[in-house]
């Protein structure tokens, strides 16, 4: 019992842990869109 619970966490702990690194992923990918999205505006707005 005490092995499977062992392997049990881990195994939840690495699903955390892609869950974090696809949160991150996103974020940064929305981030640097809203930069090239507010670039093409101040563009825009320049000509």
């Amino acid at each position: 019992m005490g092995t499977e619970n062992k392997h049990t966490l881990r195994l939840a702990f690495f699903l955390a842990l892609m869950v974090v690194m696809l949160v991150v992923v996103s974020i940064d990918q929305f981030r640097s869109k809203g930069e090239d999205q507010q670039a093409a505006v101040l563009r825009v707005y320049a000509d």
